[in-house]
């Protein structure tokens, strides 16, 4: 009588422990991090090609990030330009990854070239100069919510 209560105790506990297992894995599928961004092609002129850098910084308690696009020689071999499009502090307490804002597209019109990000913000840029044209300050993103 005792060994049959101890093993239909012991399978309760065994199914009990099986459901919350499967619900934790269930949590882990439901709270995954986002996918990643799109990988952006490199965009040429005549002159030169111009790509997006993603920086993250490391300033003493605080973390942040920018978003720069950077101009080179067709072959890479030298730097022309440096812009920072926009920055943002990090919340320590969320994870990274779920704060970050991407660029979205990178095209190149006339003297200008156009990035946009995922919060549809439109920057422009000088292809010759590297000046911003807009907007002419760099953009700060209030941290997440």
């Amino acid at each position: 009588m005792l060994v049959r209560l101890l093993a239909k105790s012991n399978r309760r506990i065994l199914l009990i422990g099986l459901v919350l297992l499967g619900g934790i894995g269930m949590a882990q599928r439901v709270s995954a991090k986002r996918a990643a961004p799109a990988q952006l092609s490199v965009v040429y002129t005549t002159e030169v090609r111009i790509r997006h850098v993603f920086e993250r910084h490391e300033l003493g308690q605080r973390r942040e990030y920018s978003m720069s696009l950077v101009a080179e020689l067709r072959d890479g071999s030298r730097e022309i330009w440096r812009v920072r499009l926009y920055e943002r502090e990090y919340r320590l307490d969320l994870e990274g990854d779920v704060q970050e804002i991407h660029l979205k597209a990178l095209i190149v019109r006339g003297d200008e070239v156009v990035a946009i990000d995922e919060r549809k913000q439109m920057y422009k840029v000088s292809v010759r100069s590297g000046l911003r044209l807009e907007p002419q300050a760099v953009v700060r993103y209030p941290k997440a919510s």
